[in-house]
């Protein structure tokens, strides 16, 4: 008998340790967007604000190191108070177990983008599963709208138990992203301190008591004050939606088919003998820029051989305006078998959200020529 009494026990004690766990997992997931009495923080889509975003195409293309997804999606607004900020676009590839993603910003303007997808481990095409993009809307919220209407202000309560009372009528029209009222009160105490308090009330309330922060006394409060304005919601409207994989082919490498003429190319490497222990190389290259693509830089990689097989590399870096290179310094010519200039553009779109890479090579043999000095 008290074998079984304390069964029983025991797994009472088990099933309200487990309901006290659901309690826990309940409360965490319930977050709602509003609480009473405190400001919406994160921004809404209210249907009255007109903003309606339209997916319409995401594709992808290949690239050297991941893959470029390009965007297409529709944006109707039918609130002109609603002045939209900016825009970003998510986009994100599964890959069985894995995932690769990445998010851009936007002009408000935009309707279509191109940004890489990219990882540690390369991937391509083949891999992907489902391609998810989403795209959001921003808009900064509206200024806070005051209530002029306002019926009453008055003392309530006796003492230290004294509050402030304000009852206020309709507010009149409202904004598609009205929010809550922001109530602020007023009083003085027998010291002549002016003391404040805040609260917040739903759209629906007409009325709110609260109390002000500071010493009260057994005389209470006098010359009650009140100000209530309407705040509104920042405003954020999103469309998610996913594509089955589809691939846009493009020509020339990295880029979209407006940049697959981008191109660089090493046109001069010379070595010309300015001392007996010092050979400088010349190198010069030129750059094809499509439409709505410039070049942003240059990396340019010397890499000298010597006769054993040994190569020696040094890089140096350009600006976008750069077209030529005199120098390197290169010592000991009498053992060096060749040297390999190669030349890595950077090329961005007008908008910055595409960035393009192309590449040249030319070896020269350690060749090179007397420098004829003026005598």
């Amino acid at each position: 008998m008290l074998c079984q009494q304390l069964q029983t026990l025991l797994y009472r004690a088990r099933l309200q340790g487990f309901l006290f766990f659901c309690a826990l997992i309940a409360i965490n997931l319930w977050s709602p967007a509003v609480a009473v009495g405190q400001y919406q923080l994160v921004g809404v889509c209210p249907a009255a604000c007109g903003i309606k975003i339209h997916i319409t195409s995401a594709t992808l293309t290949e690239a050297n190191d991941g893959m470029l997804v390009n965007v297409e999606w529709t944006l109707e607004q039918t609130a002109p108070e609603i002045k939209l900020k900016n825009l970003t676009v998510f986009a994100r590839v599964k890959l069985g177990i894995d995932k690769v993603e990445n998010t851009v910003n936007v002009s408000s303007t935009a309707r279509k983008v191109t940004f890489k997808l990219s990882r540690l481990l390369e991937f391509d095409f083949k891999d992907v599963e489902v391609l998810t993009t989403k795209v959001t809307a921003i808009a900064d919220a509206l200024p806070r709208i005051p209530v002029t209407n306002i019926a009453s202000r008055k003392i309530v309560g006796e003492g230290r138990d004294s509050a402030v009372e304000v009852t206020w009528g309709d507010p009149g029209p409202l904004s598609c992203s009205a929010n809550l009222f922001e109530v602020s009160v007023a009083a003085t105490n027998e010291k002549g301190d002016r003391l404040i308090g805040n609260t917040t009330r739903l759209l629906s309330a007409r009325t709110a008591t609260e109390d002000v922060k500071g010493v009260l006394n057994k005389k209470g409060l006098h010359n009650p004050e009140a100000t209530i304005n309407v705040i509104n919601n920042p405003i954020e409207c999103v469309e998610l939606q996913n594509f089955p994989p589809k691939q846009t082919p493009v020509g020339g490498g990295v880029g979209s088919l407006s940049s697959s003429n981008s191109k660089v190319t090493l046109t001069n490497l010379s070595l010309i003998k300015e001392s007996p222990e010092r050979v400088n190389a010349t190198v010069k290259w030129e750059v094809a820029e499509p439409a709505g693509f410039k070049a942003t830089g240059f990396a340019l990689r010397l890499d000298v051989e010597d006769a054993s097989g040994k190569i020696s590399t040094s890089t140096l870096n350009f600006n976008g305006n750069q077209r030529s290179f005199e120098g390197g310094g290169i010592a000991s010519p009498g053992n060096l078998r060749s040297v390999t200039a190669t030349i890595t553009a950077t090329f961005k779109d007008n908008a910055n959200t595409i960035v393009l890479t192309r590449e040249d090579k030319k070896t020269q043999p350690f060749i090179v020529k007397q420098v004829v000095k003026p005598e």
